[in-house]
C-alpha cells in the first residue's frame, strides 16, 4: 500500500495524491535542483534534458542559464507535464523548453542529442536502473555532462547508500560503477547537505 501511495504521488504522479506530490516536490525539491544544476555547468546554448522534470521547477532554472539553448524534458506523469508547462508558461511559449511524455527507460529522443542531461529524484523509481543509465548515455553527444541525484541514506558505518521502492539498496559507489558500466568518463561524487536532506550528485562526461 506504501508503495503504491509514494508512486501515485512521487513515481509516476497521478490523481489527488500527485497533485499533492507535485505541489509538495516544487516548494521541497528547490535545493536539490538548483545543486545539480550548479554541477552540470550549463553553457548558454546548450540543449539539456531532463529525465523526471516533474512540476517544472528544475526546468526554470536550466532556461535561465541555457538562455540562447533548449531545454527538453520527458516524464511520464499528465499530471506533472499540466505542472511543469503551467510553471514554466513563458518559456514554453517561446519555444525554448519542450516537454514531453515518456519513460526513462526509452527515451522519445534521438542519439547523441543533448549536451546536457540531468535526473534528480528518480533513480527511486527505476526497476533496474543500468536501462536507464544506458539511456542517459545514449542521448549524450560526445563530450557531453550528466548529472544524477538522490537523496542519500547514511547507514551505520557512515556509507551513503539509495533504496528504490522496489527494495533495492545500492552504496553510492555501486551506483558509480553503473555509470562507469555505461560509458561515463571521470565519474565525480558531490555530496552536500542540504535543509531536508543528504544530497548526492554523480557527475561524469560521455
Amino acid at each position: 500500500m506504501l508503495r503504491q501511495v509514494l508512486y501515485a504521488a512521487f513515481g509516476v504522479p497521478t490523481g489527488c495524491w500527485g497533485r499533492v506530490g507535485g505541489r509538495l516536490m516544487g516548494v521541497l525539491n528547490h535545493d536539490i535542483n538548483a545543486f545539480t544544476v550548479d554541477l552540470l555547468e550549463v553553457e548558454t546554448r546548450d540543449r539539456v534534458l531532463e529525465i523526471g522534470y516533474g512540476p517544472g521547477t528544475a526546468l526554470a532554472l536550466l532556461g535561465r542559464q541555457a538562455s540562447a539553448g533548449l531545454i527538453a524534458g520527458v516524464d511520464p506523469s499528465a499530471e506533472m507535464a499540466r505542472q511543469a508547462r503551467r510553471r514554466n508558461r513563458r518559456l514554453v511559449r517561446q519555444g525554448r523548453v519542450r516537454l514531453a511524455l515518456g519513460q526513462s527507460a526509452r527515451l522519445p529522443f534521438a542519439a547523441g542529442r543533448f549536451d546536457k542531461v540531468c535526473s534528480v529524484n528518480t533513480f527511486y523509481f527505476w526497476p533496474a536502473p543500468p536501462t536507464d543509465l544506458a539511456e542517459i548515455r545514449r542521448v549524450l553527444k560526445p563530450g557531453g555532462r550528466a548529472a544524477l541525484t538522490f537523496r542519500g541514506k547514511r547507514g551505520p558505518s557512515g556509507g551513503l547508500s539509495v533504496r528504490t521502492i522496489y527494495g533495492a539498496e545500492y552504496s553510492v559507489e555501486e551506483v558509480a560503477a553503473m555509470l562507469a558500466a555505461i560509458g561515463l568518463r571521470d565519474v565525480r561524487t558531490e555530496v552536500r547537505k542540504l535543509r531536508f536532506v543528504t544530497a548526492v550528485c554523480l557527475v561524469g562526461r560521455a
